[in-house]
């Protein structure tokens, strides 16, 4: 029979699974709150943002942070050029603001505007954790050229592998990168210069947003006090818990840890209904530290109902393809049987004379079956499987 469920246990965002792994850290002092809900045996995980009154208290530097921040993935992702006039002109035609194949003019008075909103980019990534099949979406930052146009870069999908915490030692987990995909950061030249902050404060939460999305390599410049940056540097995600040593970052530890909160989740959030929602609150300020549960059976269901109308319509859909496959096979089925009762009764009956007499039979059978469906409000149109008394 079809199941009607989709094939994965988990739908999320990377930034969730990057804040269930803050828990194993304890260096964001923020806190988070996500919901869950579960559809059709999927569980699906959503984050809180922040109310609005927070945000606007943010200071000054702060928003000059997030400028520095956006202008650096500007500046690092512009086009280096096109190699004729037609192209250039089709380039200035459809390119960013801060794109180099744009006038040289409106590239100085981009750089001193504010930032405009540029479109964002995502990436849908399957993966496996141990025995949770997961679906997120990841935001990318740039896409490093390969030199190959035709290879597909979103075809592979990344499996992560985590053994328990008394063999953790003895596995090597390979990781292999999903996709060509880079992602962009800023340093202070202070932090950078001490090494042991720059590990706990900036290269284990890289690593944790990384590491989800398959994303292998990170390039992130370093900067003044006053935005400009300076340097630029790279680091492979792979090699993030070796440079940061073990005692600050141990990958089959945190995936492991990763892995057991998704199955306490998924233990929680047992009722299949969409308006039931389940909170999941973290606070590091708080002296246990631990992720409290809650179930909240008043609140609104956090599914868009244009999604679940869409799945609801797939998986009809999906039942009555399955349905059809399944009358084929039966018909396959009883056409073979037809065939060799008939053989074994009239050995010398030609295999056409028998494949007439069943097209007949067939069709007074279809006759039938169809009055039988017009006739009774019990057939919930299923085929009426050929008898014995049919074969003569």
């Amino acid at each position: 029979m079809f199941a009607s469920r989709l094939d994965v246990d988990f739908v999320t965002s990377r930034g969730n699974l990057e804040r269930i792994l803050e828990v194993q850290t304890g260096q964001d002092g923020k806190g988070w709150t996500m919901v869950a809900t579960r559809y059709r045996g999927t569980v699906y995980l959503s984050h809180v943002p922040v109310h609005i009154e927070e945000k606007q208290t943010l200071t000054d530097f702060e928003k000059k942070l997030s400028h520095w921040g956006k202008r650096f993935e500007v500046e690092v992702t512009k086009s280096c050029g096109t190699s004729s006039e037609d192209d250039a002109a089709s380039a200035q035609a459809t390119s960013l603001p801060g794109d180099s194949s744009a006038a040289p003019h409106e590239n100085e008075v981009e750089r001193h505007d504010p930032l405009k909103a540029y479109p964002g980019f995502y990436s849908v990534v399957r993966f496996e954790l141990e025995n949770h099949r997961i679906v997120l979406r990841a935001e990318v930052d740039a896409l490093m050229p390969d030199p190959d146009e035709h290879q597909n870069p979103v075809l592979d999908y990344v499996e992560l592998k985590v053994t328990t915490e008394e063999n953790f030692h003895h596995d090597e987990q390979q990781i292999p990168p999903s996709t060509n995909y880079v992602e962009l950061k800023v340093a202070t030249q202070n932090i950078i210069s001490a090494p042991q902050i720059f590990n706990q404060k900036r290269l284990v939460p890289w690593w944790c947003q990384s590491i989800v999305s398959g994303t292998p390599l990170i390039v992130y410049g370093i900067r003044d006090e006053d935005g400009h940056v300076k340097s630029i540097e790279q680091v492979k995600t792979d090699d993030i818990p070796d440079r940061v040593g073990q005692n600050n970052l141990n990958k089959d530890k945190y995936l492991l840890f990763l892995s057991e909160m998704l199955s306490w989740i998924k233990n929680i959030v047992c009722v299949e209904d969409v308006a039931v929602v389940y909170a999941f609150q973290w606070d590091s300020n708080t002296p246990s530290r631990g992720v409290t549960a809650t179930a909240l059976p008043d609140a609104n269901s956090f599914l868009p109902k244009w999604y679940v109308n869409k799945m609801e319509d797939y998986f009809a859909r999906a039942w009555r393809q399955q349905r059809r496959k399944e009358e084929k096979r039966e018909m396959a089925e009883e056409e073979e049987d037809y065939f060799m009762r008939k053989q074994w009764q009239s050995p010398h009956t030609s295999e056409e004379d028998i494949r007439e007499d069943y097209d007949g039979e067939s069709s007074s059978l279809l006759a039938e079956e169809w009055f039988y469906r017009q006739s009774s409000p019990y057939s919930h149109g299923r085929r009426r499987k050929r008898t014995d008394k049919t074969i003569r």
